[in-house]
């Protein structure tokens, strides 16, 4: 009996442990998986789950009929932060640039570093009115922080490219391009600019689409 009663036992501390190590390769995968997703320097959606969720967005928005919007922005003179106070300062710049435009995005966007000093934001259900409203939260945002306390002399300043995609059938790679050109042509104005454009019903931007302009001192 005593034998029968350490056999049972011997079994169920043996599935235990199975169990457990079971529940942490789960956790490990989960993490593995994780971290394929995300930008290690800033904790965002990186490059390639940003054009994954990126399409799947637009393919829900044209099937529910309402309006996208993307925001492309970068650090102005970025590769001078780094060539003045070196990579280091840069990445902290990086991560805290992150961390401040993280907490103007609301639930349901997709936050990205797309490459570089280059972010990305796409705002599901929101009009090219809204976007340009967040668009520039994003920009004062960044212009009121102290960025003397990560050792710069000097505050930093973004632009951004606004598109939207007045319900067009547009892929992700086609808006994204769209706020590209909004991005290079608010970085043309100079300093903590916005600029943005639609994609019209046939998928085509051309500059005499632009429908806003906007500068935050």
């Amino acid at each position: 009996a005593a034998s029968d009663v350490y056999k049972r036992q011997l079994i169920l501390c043996t599935i235990a442990i199975f169990i457990l190590l079971f529940l942490r390769q789960l956790k490990v995968r989960k993490k593995l998986i994780l971290l394929t997703k995300t930008d290690s320097l800033t904790g965002l959606t990186n490059r390639a789950a940003l054009f994954v969720k990126g399409q799947e967005l637009i393919d829900t928005s044209v099937k529910d009929q309402l309006e996208l919007s993307v925001l492309l922005f970068n650090i102005d003179d970025f590769r001078r932060i780094n060539d003045k106070f070196g990579r280091h300062v840069g990445d902290l710049v990086l991560a805290k640039v992150a961390q401040l435009v993280s907490e103007t995005m609301r639930s349901r966007d997709i936050f990205a570093r797309l490459n570089g000093e280059e972010f990305v934001a796409i705002l599901p259900s929101t009009d090219i009115g809204m976007a340009k409203a967040i668009a520039m939260r994003v920009i004062e945002k960044i212009a009121n922080y102290d960025f003397s306390l990560l050792g710069l002399e000097n505050n930093i300043a973004l632009n951004i490219g606004v598109a939207n995609n007045q319900n067009t059938h547009a892929t992700f790679d086609a808006l994204l391009h769209t706020a590209d050109l909004a991005m290079y042509q608010a970085r043309s104005q100079g300093k903590n600019q916005m600029v943005s454009y639609n994609v019209k019903a046939d998928g085509q931007e051309k500059h005499d689409n632009i429908l806003h302009s906007e500068s935050s001192r």
